[in-house]
């Protein structure tokens, strides 16, 4: 059986079946298992999840997870891309042409919807994120660098505010950036445990402390 061959009959929704090309068999054989990835680690944790798992989940032969991504360490490193990746475009989607306040705002509030619309994967990024914390956990540089690529944004945003000339001046875009994905990724860890925390909340009354914190004082 081909790598990218579904161990299962083709889809009838899918309006292509048979006749696609090699690259688009594996474009989708990697949306299939990343997915599937994504599910099973939400469900029953990366110790139970094993690569005959994804790929069976998938659609496909038990040894595909193993044969495109190597280990269990590889396939976790392109699930977090991938997340990381869906998290950024639906970020930048809500802020727009915003820049400053006005994209740190909208930033927020989109976080807030996100957790509506993607609590699948939410889990199981925290879940592969705490999996970093282990002694020579092999993720552990994916997930500083997705954490690092955040901070950045957001002290850029706090320097186009100040710039404006609608941040005070003094304002310490990396001490702002630090606080801010600390507000967010902790109360998006306590919904997490328990689903009564209303973090879309917590987060507008912080985007509300933000501006009156941060505005510029004539």
């Amino acid at each position: 059986m081909a790598p990218d061959t579904p161990s299962k009959r083709a889809d009838p929704a899918d309006p292509k079946p048979g006749r696609r090309t090699q690259a688009e068999r594996t474009a989708l054989s990697e949306r299939r298992m990343l997915d599937a990835a994504v599910r099973l680690i939400a469900v029953q944790g990366v110790q139970k999840t094993t690569l005959r798992d994804i790929g069976e989940q998938a659609g496909y032969s038990r040894g595909l997870a193993s044969y495109r991504y190597g280990s269990k360490s590889g396939l976790y490193r392109a699930v977090l891309r991938d997340v990381s990746q869906a998290w950024v475009s639906r970020l930048e989607a809500a802020v727009g042409e915003r820049t400053g306040m006005g994209a740190l705002a909208a930033t927020l509030e989109a976080m807030g919807q996100f957790l509506g619309g993607s609590p699948e994967a939410i889990r199981a990024m925290y879940i592969l994120w705490f999996e970093a914390v282990e002694p020579g956990s092999e993720v552990a540089p994916r997930v500083a660098e997705v954490q690092q690529i955040q901070r950045a944004d957001v002290a850029r945003r706090v320097r186009e505010g100040i710039d404006a000339g609608e941040i005070r001046t003094d304002a310490d875009p990396e001490l702002v950036a630090t606080e801010f994905a600390a507000v967010v990724f902790g109360g998006i860890f306590q919904w997490l445990i328990n689903p009564r925390v209303d973090v879309p909340a917590v987060l507008r009354a912080y985007s509300a402390r933000l501006v009156t914190d941060l505005e510029r004082r004539s």
